[in-house]
């Protein structure tokens, strides 16, 4: 998102101001919007859904936009939210060619086309994972449990981090591959 905000911001905002103007239009009842973590930047860890946003990217700046549009046009349009906020979600039918999600696929991907893997920085970030299994429970009641309204809600563990150096030599040894990360 660093090298085309543009794109990120154009793509994320106007999605989202399509699927709102779409459920006005349709009279939606309840609008479920999935964030991102990465709307909470530079704040501590563990995050909070009480923390105000501190996005640290284009990315994470504009999750935190859709979520003030969501906020604003379902206000006025009388239309039911929540927003969730889901960790790093896996699972299986995850796409695996694609270069910028996912930092377990594409250290899958890159491994299987013979490349070495590559680390941003000095790879001792830390990420939390969620299966997928794991998330549609909560989803489900965000968009049906009457006592769940306008709330963000976290959907991961706190617990349970890797850095990103550790998750790639994980994956590298998983796959058996002599290969080492380029930083």
């Amino acid at each position: 998102s660093v090298v085309s905000p543009l794109t990120v911001v154009r793509n994320n905002l106007l999605g989202t101001a399509t699927v709102v103007q779409a459920s006005i239009q349709k009279r939606v009842r309840r609008l479920i919007f999935l964030s991102s973590m990465a709307r909470y930047g530079d704040n501590p860890i563990p995050y909070e859904e009480t923390m105000l946003p501190r996005p640290v990217d284009p990315y994470g700046a504009s999750k935190v936009m859709e979520e003030s549009l969501i906020r604003q046009l379902c206000g006025l349009h009388h239309i039911e939210f929540n927003i969730a906020v889901p960790h790093n979600v896996v699972g299986p039918f995850q796409k695996f060619n694609d270069p910028y999600r996912n930092v377990i696929a594409i250290a899958v991907n890159s491994i299987l086309l013979g490349k070495s893997p590559i680390i941003y920085g000095d790879g001792l970030q830390t990420r939390c994972f969620t299966h997928i299994s794991d998330i549609v429970q909560p989803l489900i009641q965000m968009g049906f449990d009457e006592g769940i309204t306008s709330q963000v809600i976290n959907l991961g563990p706190d617990e349970g981090s890797i850095t990103i150096r550790d998750l790639v030599q994980l994956i590298g040894d998983k796959l058996g591959t002599t290969l080492k990360p380029r930083y």
